[in-house]
Formats: C-alpha cells, structure tokens, sequence
C-alpha cells in the first residue's frame, strides 16, 4: 500500500500541479545553431516561436521567469558563463486561470574569439511566486552553439569560390 500512495503522490508532481499550483508550458527544450557572438537575436526571429505559460488552474498566479545555469550536469554542453546572456522580455507574468500568456528572449552572446565555436547550456526557470508555503517551478532545458571563427584566408576563399 505504501508504494500505491508514493506513485500517486509522484504523478502529482510530475504533473505540475501541486496543492492547487499550477503552471504549463509547451517550452522544454531549445536548440539554436550558428549563432554569431557580439550579435543580439530574439527567439522569435531564430525558433518562430516563443515561451508560452499557462495557468490550468483555478486561482491566479504571479510568476517569475529568469535565466540561470544547468541544475544538472550535462556532459554535451558546457554550462553558460553568465545566465544575462539570455533575458525574458516580460520577466514576471501574473495570469488568470485558464490564461496563456507568451515572452520573447533576448539572446546576446559577447563579443570575443573565445566564444565561437562553443556549446553553451542554461535553463530557462519559470516560477510561481508569493507568500504561499508551497510553490511550483518548471525548469526548461536550452542549448545554444556558436559559429567556428573563420580567418581571413577562410573568408577570402569562401568570397571567391575557392
């Protein structure tokens, strides 16, 4: 009996709803390529998409949306050196029941040849917030990969055909 009532217990959490939080979105994981540094981009412009939130509830929820580094390791990509690479447009969303609301990311790697040719991990964090004991969170998994520098030589050859 004790296992029935721990899986129960875990399918409401996966779930995302917990006493009476709850918070969707269809944003779990990003993959954006061929990103130059130095360049400012929007998601909008590279996915044609943006972070979208609901609130399947049945009360309002104020929540916080922010960039930060992996919770997990990951053995692919190398964790982001500063998570303000990435910026939500709205950062903190308070929506009704039932409501979508959707933000762009401004995405702005610096400038600088240690940054081309890399593979970069942040997770996207959006969270309830107030002053409720329990609150709820989705943490969204996003990878970013810049361009390889190319030389001069490189350039001038791709210029003219060679």
């Amino acid at each position: 009996m004790k296992i029935d009532k721990l899986l129960i217990f875990s399918l409401l959490l996966c779930s995302g709803n917990l006493y009476g939080r709850s918070i969707l979105t269809p944003f779990t994981e990003c993959f954006i390529e061929d990103l130059k540094p130095g360049e400012e981009y929007y998601l909008s412009e590279l996915t044609g998409d943006y972070v979208k939130v609901n609130n399947p509830g049945d009360r309002t929820e104020n929540l916080k949306l922010g960039f930060e580094e992996p919770a997990a390791k990951d053995e692919a990509h190398e964790s982001i050196p500063d998570a303000k690479w990435l910026r939500p447009l709205n950062s903190s969303m308070k929506l009704k029941p039932g409501q979508w609301e959707k933000t762009d990311v401004l995405i702005k790697i610096p400038s600088g040849k240690e940054y081309y040719g890399r593979s970069f991990r942040v997770d996207l964090l959006i969270e309830t917030t107030g002053e409720e004991d329990i609150q709820a969170a989705i943490r969204s998994r996003v990878v970013l990969e810049t361009k390889e520098r190319k030389g001069l030589w490189r350039r001038i050859r791709d210029a003219i055909g060679i």
